[in-house]
């Protein structure tokens, strides 16, 4: 089983080359999906990637949002799906470039992943001691609103920290707008509206 990270990228110049080192130790196939970047993130990732193997970059010359450069990479997936470079089983996992998200855990969460039943999908939660009154608050109306319209008890849906397998993406991408930064919890919403369990308690 491949182990694939998709990482949307927006004006990182100053953590991006040691969150992708961190990815990719983690991982088979990275893709680097930037969206639009105005500063030096563009020539970090092209000077970084020159000896590496398996690193896809999606470069978008103007900003769409986080969401729709995770669109993108999901139509990559969705993509090496088809032309069999990837196998429906193998674990995709999702993760912010910003540095939020721990690279480190990635072991942990494909581990999950693989234990579990084949329509379930991992989400990270986040610790939220540092984040500010309204955005924890705002977290929680909205994941309140994806639990019920999804059928999902969910406890941070705004995470982008996931793994689920390969095979989902083709559908997947039939019904995510990816509209600005709509991501996680439009994803929240579409997955349980498919059928898809997530285990969210790690």
């Amino acid at each position: 089983m491949k182990t694939i990270a998709i990482t949307p990228v927006f004006n990182e110049e100053n953590v991006i080359i040691s969150v992708l080192d961190r990815i990719k130790r983690h991982v088979d196939l990275l893709i680097v999906s930037n969206d639009g970047s105005t500063d030096e993130t563009e020539a970090l990732i092209e000077a970084w990637r020159q000896d590496k193997q398996g690193v896809y970059v999606i470069t978008a010359r103007k900003n769409g949002g986080a969401s729709m450069a995770l669109k993108k990479g999901y139509a990559l997936v969705a993509h090496l799906l088809n032309t069999e470079v990837i196998e429906p089983a193998d674990a995709v996992v999702e993760i912010d470039s910003d540095g939020q998200h721990d690279p480190d855990y990635i072991p942990s969460l494909v581990e999950r992943f693989v234990a579990a039943r084949e329509n379930r999908v991992i989400l990270a939660r986040r610790g939220f001691s540092n984040y500010p009154f309204v955005k924890v608050w705002g977290n929680r109306f909205l994941t309140a609103v994806a639990s019920v319209l999804s059928g999902t008890r969910y406890h941070d849906v705004e995470s982008n920290y996931r793994v689920m397998a390969a095979r989902v993406f083709p559908e997947l991408i039939q019904y995510f707008w990816g509209y600005r930064y709509s991501g996680a919890f439009e994803v929240g919403i579409i997955l349980g509206r498919l059928g898809y369990q997530t285990d969210n308690t790690f």
